[in-house]
């Protein structure tokens, strides 16, 4: 089952190497037997899920590698191996759909965050508390701050470096000096 055959996912859960798709309107899917919506999909071996499960949190694919193949060591075939995994379609797929899986638990969550930043933004003791979740609301809302712009004011100096002009400042320096030993000769 591609992921281009669902028009819908409204829940996933990940148990063990199994993933639980719960599809509304399947496409071309005919599945004879089936109870309810619910499809149970292999993808891939333990180690091959452990990979894609470690990559779809961040980890770097060696890292997700030598975790998934506790018994590989060297760097240069792990790194090959690695890669040669990441881009198995099966793989792909795997990962695609375990963060798909995150993106919506995190759209299920978010209006408990933003009910809860409400929250702090209101009836938090601590000034700087509010201050902050205030903050946070706005900038979520699209109203953020100005940017701090950085202008370069070129002057006497015109593009000289911090050292040049450190050493024309010692020059100077030095000029003035010399100028007042011979005054006072």
């Amino acid at each position: 089952m591609d992921l281009e055959e669902l028009e819908e996912i409204t829940a996933t859960e990940v148990k063990d190497d199994f993933i639980d798709v719960d599809v509304k309107k399947p496409r071309g899917i005919k599945k004879p037997g089936m109870m309810n919506n619910t499809t149970k999909l292999r993808l891939l071996s333990d180690s091959q899920f452990t990979f894609a499960s470690e990559v779809s949190k961040g980890t770097g694919v060696s890292e997700a590698y030598r975790l998934a193949f506790p018994d590989s060591k060297e760097s240069a075939s792990v790194h090959t191996y690695a890669n040669k995994l990441i881009n198995d379609p099966k793989v792909r797929q795997q990962i695609e759909l375990l963060q798909q899986a995150a993106r919506m638990r995190f759209l299920m969550d978010a209006p408990r965050a933003a009910e809860k930043l409400i929250e702090l933004s209101t009836e938090s003791k601590s000034e700087k508390v509010q201050l902050e979740a205030t903050k946070d609301i706005l900038n979520r809302a699209g109203l953020q701050p100005p940017q701090r712009v950085e202008t370069v004011h070129v002057g006497i100096f015109g593009s000289a470096s911090q050292d040049d002009i450190r050493n024309l400042l010692r020059q100077r320096i030095e000029f003035k000096k010399e100028e007042q030993e011979q005054e006072e000769l």
